[in-house]
């Protein structure tokens, strides 16, 4: 019994303040319009790619070339800033308007993939 207790105490512990890691994004149902215009707009930008069978919009970030390593943290506030915040954004409007995925993927020194998250990420918990 004084196992079992430890192991939950211990679980607890270790996802309970985890809040962006136990999302988990359900892939969206695009009409055949939708996604040729998706795939269109990837096709027309080297830094994006559109993974058509699970709706997730892909945009591939090259960090800066410096000596600075990025911290998670830094990497996560400019994600959400893109996907919740900055209006002006053309992800931003996407994402938004047809409740796509989106992955961010963060190339060099320090860099992470973080998603696929969708708008309902910007929702407060």
């Amino acid at each position: 019994m004084k196992r079992l207790f430890a192991f939950i105490v211990f679980s607890a512990g270790l996802y309970g303040c985890q809040s962006t890691q136990n999302y988990k994004y359900q892939p969206t149902k695009l009409d055949n319009i939708t996604i040729v215009r998706y795939q269109e707009m990837a096709d027309n930008y080297q830094h994006l790619k559109f993974d058509r069978y699970n709706s997730i919009l892909t945009v591939i970030y090259q960090l800066p070339a410096s000596n600075l390593v990025w911290q998670p943290e830094q990497i996560e506030k400019q994600t959400r800033h893109t996907l919740c915040v900055n209006k002006k954004d053309t992800i931003y409007r996407l994402a938004h308007e047809d409740n796509i995925g989106v992955k961010f993927v963060y190339k060099g020194q320090g860099g992470e993939i973080i998603g696929p998250w969708a708008i309902d990420i910007c929702e407060p918990n």
